[in-house]
């Protein structure tokens, strides 16, 4: 698994149950369906930080097993670069 590059997005992210969701499902995983449960039933509407740092390891355990570097994988591993830098960037409480 590629690492992520810092500053991956220039983009404000807002992350909602919804849009997690719904970019999980189109991956027939069991860590993904995992997730996608946890997203929907256990977090937020919008996943507060522990729920993010929670979600980017869950999404590089599953990469590190089923990520075989094709363009298939490409979402999910935005994904959790996405998520990573997001927490990695807020500021210190």
């Amino acid at each position: 698994m590629k690492k992520c590059k810092k500053g991956y997005t220039q983009r404000n992210i807002h992350f909602n149950r919804h849009a997690l969701t719904n970019r999980l499902i189109s991956y027939g995983f069991v860590e993904c369906a995992s997730l996608a449960y946890f997203i929907q039933y256990i977090c937020e509407d919008s996943p507060k930080l522990s729920d993010l740092i929670y979600i980017s390891e869950k999404l590089k355990e599953c990469l590190k097993t089923h990520d075989n570097g094709s363009a298939w994988f490409d979402d999910l591993r935005a994904m959790q670069c996405e998520i990573e830098n997001t927490y990695l960037t807020q500021p210190a409480a």
